[in-house]
């Protein structure tokens, strides 16, 4: 079974600064109801869709995002697409995606967003943070940290 694409796709921005994604059960969708398993997906407007955010979630038309997890006066695009529910007692394959949203997050300083650190257990620390685009190619950042001891 594949479901129609979620419909009504938009973003909110709240009081807090964080965005509220709200869609729509396809019309023709409506008997799966809360049923249905929904993949968003969430970048900035100039990255490609295969590194963007992916957030998987179940019995629910809506989608927080928090402003901590946002780059600062970007622009952002959101897509949604939706399968059967286990609870549903059907599988089935996601539909297509709904059609895309868009929004600005509110500008804000230049600081690093996002920090992300992973260490492979031996000699290797990767680490990446994200940054308005405006500034990419002219402030240079430096990462400093200091090991502690193994618990």
């Amino acid at each position: 079974v594949q479901t129609l694409p979620p419909q009504n796709l938009s973003a909110t921005l709240m009081r807090s600064g964080d965005f509220l994604l709200t869609w729509k059960v396809a019309d023709g969708s409506q008997a799966l109801g809360n049923a249905l398993e929904y993949e968003v997906t969430y970048k900035r407007d100039w990255e490609s869709w295969e590194n963007a955010a992916s957030l998987l979630l179940s019995d629910t038309t809506r989608c927080h995002l928090s402003h901590e997890n946002l780059v600062p006066g970007s622009s952002y695009v959101a897509r949604v697409r939706a399968r059967p529910g286990r609870a549903s007692g059907s599988s089935g394959q996601y539909s297509k995606w709904s059609t895309e949203v868009s929004w600005e997050t509110p500008e804000g300083g230049l600081h690093p967003r996002n920090l992300r650190c992973l260490f492979n257990g031996a000699d290797r620390l990767t680490c990446s943070w994200e940054v308005k685009k405006a500034i990419i190619t002219s402030v240079l950042f430096g990462l400093f940290f200091r090991a502690t001891p193994a618990s």
